[in-house]
């Protein structure tokens, strides 16, 4: 067994104010403040020195606008309306809403000092009409409305108290409750509340927080994207502030979630605070999303989530509908997509398909909704999930140009022709649009898109049209397949998606890919440097829970395909049988990949690689952890030309037929790699192109090399060096090199995920016997992002070699 060490100050590395990270209950742990190393990698057939030119553009958007001259001691909101010349010094110590509404009718100036203390929501009515100068110290005689203010405080593991990416600490004082939650350093890490209002009304949300410089967050109500909140910096933290943010809280249980939208995540938050007529804390879910797939009337079977709380539904039903109807209710529904495709949708209107039911052609919506207010397009009845099959002349069953606030749940999609073309499942676009708000696609089954797999460099003379096509440029290139997000050919006005959720989804059998975000070359979708200031990528990015494969077509490369994108989180998913790539990220920013499953890629449609994750070319602020990635041909692949840093780390890569990992970048790439199980019986390090692509910085510590074979080999020369690794069946090298065999707990079974999930819960097998030489011989690792690859608390006494930090 371990020493038990307590090892506080390696939290702290990075500054006095660094936060330390852990698991969460979203399943997401994230990054650490890092500047990581990001790694960048062509995993097409690109050896083209693609003119790419990024440059980080992070707005980060306070909404702190306090301006509060009050001076009460209260926790609620004092309104005084003096319609008359008064001066009101209100030292209300009331612990609810008092309204102090005088009307004195004065023609002098009264000077009214309101020292009330009720404990309820009194209404003091002043009718005093006065006609010489009043010196009123009131003593009024309080009308009582009877509505008490409720003032609910939520600290941490408290009831209503449902979830968080971080840890709850201690060690600052000046916190009330037990203590704070110190979230992860990493965009969209999060906390999440549960209350019960007994009707829908307005109500002030309050943090108590402290924060080392500003870290905004973003507050959603069921899942609806409320308001901006600015966390300011405080200096220290041991310096407690408070923030206030009026909501609309509908009646019922209703989920509080408050996201950081900054790569240093949300400040230490102490509690929350909710104060309205009739609230208080719920039960926490075990799922607080609000898909519209899990509203379901349990005794009638059918889904109720489309429609419901809508300002105005329609409904399409292909069976009975008629398309002279008004579409306002299921028996006045619609027939055909025409009626919807005619009707421009505004805040909070939805569309509602019924179950079972088929069209043919295009669904094109237009409109916008509004934050709080989005459009939705859902299902209605019971039944398989409508579908929409492109025909004719549609390029794709779903298209929404330059539509904002919008949310798509619950549909399948098809775009099956007898040849390939400019074909996708779902084209999301923006044409001179400027930001283009909140687009969510859940629960949505995508599959047979027939389009064309177009390079941007390699060999013209080995296209193989119709279908494959070299040498066609960056805008042109890459962009058919399951979901495509993109900025429109021809715009002039800078253009980009921001907050785009994709998840549950299952994408099948797509040519190119099965999710796509590019930007226009010309609109700074490339970067010619890690600062280029004419990088304007697409923002705020989550692509988690999906289930994408490529198994039947020969023509589906990519699964997940990234470019010109900032603030990405890609989780939890589940790739199989990809050509070229699984996951790729490319000439993007702060990208954080973690606890995905990718297996089976293979070289497809004339793609020069086959790897389970790239990060690529000009990519920077790239962590991969805690993924999954085997039986490709290349476990990770680095190709980080031009530039690119990265952090790979507590991943498990096993049984690749080309190498483990890939070092394919030039001498501008750097790389940390600690933690990690390289596992295989060929090149478990190296690179595709040669030693002289070893100029990268690729340190090495805390990994385990196990050879299965006599091909089992680690590259070493350049800017490849090791360091506390354990060597087994292949030969040591570096300083601190353990030699023998790591006793995993067992080992040998490689389980493989599919549409219900990942494998990643059943890999306990790569535990550590206690007696494992790897045991108390790693380095420290700064900023190592908390918990090892089961979720177990780093560093317990002096730090393991491989994924488990074992007691």
């Amino acid at each position: 067994m371990k020493q038990t060490v307590l090892f506080l100050a390696m939290l702290f590395i990075a500054g006095p104010f660094a936060c330390s990270n852990s698991n969460s209950s979203f399943g997401q742990t994230a990054g650490d403040g890092d500047a990581d190393s990001d790694t960048d990698t062509d995993s097409d057939a690109d050896s083209d020195a693609d003119a790419d030119a990024d440059a980080d553009s992070d707005t980060d958007t306070d909404s702190d606008a306090d301006s509060d001259a009050d001076a009460d001691a209260d926790a609620d909101s004092d309104t005084d309306t003096d319609s008359d010349a008064d001066t009101d010094t209100d030292a209300d110590t009331d612990a609810d809403t008092d309204t102090d509404t005088d009307s004195d009718s004065d023609a002098d100036s009264d000077t009214d000092t309101d020292a009330d203390t009720d404990a309820d929501s009194d209404t003091d009515i002043d009718s005093d009409t006065d006609s010489d100068t009043d010196a009123d110290t009131d003593s009024d005689t309080d009308t009582d409305s009877d509505t008490e203010l409720m003032t609910l405080v939520i600290e941490e593991n408290e009831d209503g108290f449902c979830a968080m990416d971080g840890v709850v600490e201690s060690e600052h004082s000046g916190f009330s409750g037990s203590g704070y939650v110190n979230t992860e350093n990493a965009i969209g890490t999060a906390i999440e509340w549960r209350v019960e209002s007994i009707v829908g009304e307005n109500v002030t949300l309050t943090w108590a927080y402290a924060a080392a410089g500003s870290r905004p967050g973003t507050l959603y109500i069921d899942d609806s994207e409320v308001a901006a909140i600015g966390f300011e910096d405080t200096v220290e933290w041991t310096a407690w502030n408070i923030i206030s943010e009026q909501v609309y809280l509908p009646a019922g249980a209703t989920a509080i979630r408050l996201e950081a939208t900054g790569a240093d995540g949300l400040p230490n938050i102490d509690s929350i605070t909710i104060s309205g007529s009739g609230v208080s804390s719920a039960a926490c879910s075990d799922d607080t999303e609000t898909d519209t797939d899990t509203v379901m009337d349990t005794d009638t079977g059918e889904y109720v989530g489309c429609g419901s709380g809508a300002t105005v539904a329609y409904y399409v039903d292909a069976d009975s509908g008629n398309d002279s109807n008004t579409g306002s209710s299921p028996d006045n529904a619609w027939q055909s997509l025409t009626p919807a495709n005619n009707h421009t949708f505004a805040a909070g209107e939805h569309l509602c398909l019924k179950a079972g039911n088929r069209w043919t052609g295009e669904l094109a919506l237009q409109g916008a909704g509004a934050a709080g207010a989005p459009i939705v397009v859902d299902m209605y009845g019971t039944g398989d999930k409508p579908r929409i099959d492109a025909v004719g002349n549609a390029l794709q069953p779903l298209y929404l140009r330059n539509v904002a606030y919008v949310e798509v749940n619950n549909l399948e999609l098809t775009n099956d022709a007898d040849g390939p073309g400019d074909y996708r499942g779902v084209s999301v676009r923006g044409l001179d649009a400027g930001e283009i708000n909140h687009v969510y696609l859940r629960n949505l089954f995508i599959h047979d898109v027939t389009g064309h797999v177009y390079w941007i460099g390699g060999d013209a003379a080995n296209s193989n049209p119709p279908w494959i096509m070299f040498k066609t440029g960056w805008d042109a290139s890459k962009r058919t397949g399951g979901v495509v997000f993109e900025t429109e050919a021809g715009s002039t006005v800078h253009t980009w998606f921001n907050d785009v959720i994709i998840e549950d989804n299952i994408i099948q059998d797509t040519s190119f890919g099965g999710i796509i975000f590019k930007q226009l070359e010309e609109l700074g979708g490339v970067r010619n440097s890690a600062g280029d200031t004419n990088f304007k990528p697409h923002t705020n990015i989550e692509i988690r829970g999906n289930y994408l494969s490529q198994s039947n077509t020969d023509y589906g490369c990519n699964t997940i395909y990234v470019t010109g994108a900032q603030h990405v989180v890609i989780e939890s998913n589940v790739t199989k049988d990809s050509g070229t790539s699984a996951i790729e990220a490319y000439n993007s920013d702060d990208v954080l990949i973690q606890y995905n499953e990718t297996y089976g890629t293979v070289k497809k449609a004339g793609g020069a690689d086959s790897n389970g994750i790239d990060a690529d070319r000009a990519t920077t602020n790239t962590t991969i952890q805690y993924n999954y990635v085997h039986d490709n041909g290349d476990g990770i692949l680095l190709c980080q030309f031009a530039f690119g840093d990265s952090v790979v780390r507590y991943n498990v890569i096993a049984n690749s037929s080309r190498m483990a990992i890939n070092l394919h970048s030039d001498d501008n790439a750097h790389t940390q790699i600690y933690n990690n199980l390289f596992y295989g019986n060929t090149k478990l390090t190296d690179s595709s192109g040669g030693s002289k692509y070893y100029a990268g910085d690729y340190p090495f510590y805390n990994n385990i090399f196990y050879g299965t074979g006599a091909g089992a080999t680690v590259a070493t020369g350049g800017g490849i060096a090791y360091s506390n690794n354990l060597f087994h069946g292949v030969s040591a090298v570096g300083d601190g090199a353990v030699i023998g065999d790591p006793l995993f707990v067992s080992i040998g079974s490689w389980p493989s995920g599919d549409v219900s999930g990942s494998a990643l819960d059943q890999l306990n097998g790569l535990l550590l016997q206690n007696s494992s030489p790897a045991i108390n011989n790693g380095a420290e690792m700064p900023n190592n992002g908390g918990i090892d690859f089961f979720g177990n608390t780093l560093y317990s006494g002096a730090p393991d070699i491989g994924l488990a930090e074992m007691p």
